[in-house]
């Protein structure tokens, strides 16, 4: 089944998210504080953790979307920005699976940070 998973949005958005999983027939799982530092494909297959898993954790507002396909994916990215837009966003692939959460966010920030600076680059010429 596809799922997206959420980490750390505001209650509204959390609400709009988990409206269009209803929707669109996506499980919408909200991934707790504690198993940030778990590795993500362990959380896609819903295995229990073995303990407290140790780490680093984040609040940055991420969405991981699993098993969505494109048409899907524009129609949701679409709703999702009309109503405020999460800045970190995601597609599970086979590389990124084996991160933690917070490899994952580090990782779209640094893409970010690179994209703007290619930006004012763009602009600066």
């Amino acid at each position: 089944m596809p799922r997206i998973l959420a980490y750390n949005l505001s209650a509204p958005k959390a609400e709009l998210v988990r409206s269009l999983c209803a929707t669109h027939g996506i499980e919408f799982v909200t991934v707790q504080r504690g198993d940030q530092p778990r590795r993500i494909h362990e959380m896609l297959a819903a295995r229990p953790a073995d303990g407290a898993a140790v780490g680093e954790t984040f609040d940055d507002e991420m969405l991981l979307f699993d098993g969505i396909g494109d048409d899907l994916l524009h129609v949701l990215l679409r709703e999702i920005r009309r109503g405020g837009g999460v800045a970190l966003k995601a597609v599970v692939t086979p590389f990124n699976r084996v991160w933690t959460s917070f490899q994952l966010r580090n990782e779209l920030l640094r893409e970010q940070q690179e994209m703007m600076k290619q930006l004012a680059n763009g602009r600066g010429s």
